[in-house]
């Protein structure tokens, strides 16, 4: 298959005009601005006025949700509304999944992944319940991470807890495009004895780790004080539990005391860090994984993710789930940040949105990059713009955050706009 088109992104720094790129198999052979003696007269398929990039990378998502998400609402049900606080909007969603039949389970995250492709995304961390959406997990067309999130706050019962993950994890046959991870979902809602006993697997079988952490103010209240919001809403979703301890510290902190707070972890949001956080953070070598729409739908501001770029952290962009966002797009998601955090520039956005987020998936296969021997992983957007500086087209990609008009896996179109 060869591809061309009026501009190639050969990597988030390289923009190259009148581009190509050939694929043979799963891999690309080669690359560049397009020649027919490169191309040895094979016939190319002509995307125009486009951009050929590496595909996007999505490593928080959750596809899985009520037919609320995203959408016109089924007979019968209410669309999510507007939310008052996070704890209200978590009541809602709590609510919502408790009615949930099984098969709704399944079709929301099969339209999750038909609007990861659309969106040119190649590679996602979908954070699920394994058990019920393993056999849509197995056949999907894009790289996945599929992690089984946890809850679970009292101490007594996390081996149990554990056990269950184990067996969940089993019902996945992992591949080279499918792969597990484990979530605790946050420091509120699983106990220190569960999170060490889940990264010493993850550490153990070598797979990503992921947890929320500092996404609410609330938050700090809880682990400092064991009082607050959060505290009181636990109590009225029956999450709540008399042996569970406040640490008395922060997110960051309390994740370092246990043990955890390293590779193979990211941490999702890190919304509320402190300067002493941020050291700590940057000094372990874990990844970031920043959700820029979702954080603005529950009323965030500044989030500091340009101090931990500064201090070299690995920062990616994610989507977070439809309950808190219009779309999965991570085009979308670098915008928000273009049109609200001035300072940073196209390039280091389109490196967050693919090479980091791979790094915080721990990809193995050589991704991110459109060179030969590299995994034949492609996006295709439109760019119609008459500027030839590389820094303004990227730029112009992002505000306009267009749908792919064609997205490859492995050498494979799995979508066509």
């Amino acid at each position: 298959m060869l591809l061309r088109s009026k501009y190639l992104l050969i990597n988030p720094e390289t923009l190259v005009e009148n581009g190509f790129v050939c694929v043979k198999g799963d891999k690309i052979k080669s690359s560049g601005k397009f020649s027919e003696q490169e191309c040895n007269g094979e016939k190319a398929i002509d995307l125009g006025e486009t951009v050929i990039m590496p595909g996007l990378v999505n490593p928080h998502a959750h596809l899985e949700g009520p037919e609320t998400y995203g959408g016109t609402p089924p007979p019968g049900e209410k669309r999510l509304l507007p939310f008052q606080s996070f704890t209200d909007w978590a009541e809602q969603i709590i609510t919502m999944r408790q009615r949930m039949k099984p098969e709704v389970f399944i079709k929301t995250t099969d339209h999750g992944y038909a609007l990861l492709a659309a969106n040119g995304i190649t590679f996602v961390g979908d954070h699920s319940h394994i058990a019920r959406t393993k056999n849509i997990h197995a056949n999907a067309k894009i790289r996945r991470v599929v992690f089984e999130e946890v809850t679970d706050l009292n101490p007594l019962t996390a081996q149990q807890r554990f056990d269950e993950v184990r067996r969940n994890v089993k019902l996945i046959k992992k591949d080279k495009f499918l792969g597990i991870g484990v979530a605790p979902h946050a420091p509120y809602t699983v106990s220190a004895e569960l999170y060490k006993k889940l990264y010493g697997f993850a550490k153990q079988q070598n797979i990503p780790f992921s947890t929320h952490l500092s996404e609410l103010k609330e938050e700090r209240e809880l682990l400092t004080k064991g009082k607050g919001k959060i505290r009181a809403y636990l109590k009225r979703v029956g999450r709540d539990n008399y042996y569970w301890r406040h640490p008395g510290t922060t997110s960051i902190q309390y994740m370092a005391k246990i043990g955890v707070l390293r590779p193979p972890s990211f941490f999702v949001h890190c919304n509320y860090l402190s300067n002493k956080d941020i050291t700590i953070l940057a000094k372990s070598g874990a990844s970031v994984v920043f959700c820029p729409n979702s954080h603005y739908f529950f009323g965030h501001r500044n989030h500091p993710f340009r101090k931990l770029l500064k201090l070299k952290v690995n920062v990616a962009l994610g989507t977070d789930g439809l309950g808190s966002n219009e779309d999965l797009s991570i085009l979308k998601e670098m915008k928000f940040i273009l049109d609200h955090y001035p300072g940073v520039t196209p390039t280091q956005l389109l490196r967050m949105g693919t090479i980091n987020g791979l790094k915080a998936l721990k990809a193995t296969a050589k991704l991110g990059e459109l060179k030969p021997g590299y995994c034949a992983d492609i996006a295709a957007f439109p760019l119609k713009h008459k500027s030839t500086k590389p820094e303004h087209l990227k730029r112009v990609l992002i505000e306009t955050s267009p749908k792919s008009i064609i997205t490859v896996v492995a050498g494979k179109i799995i979508h066509r706009g």
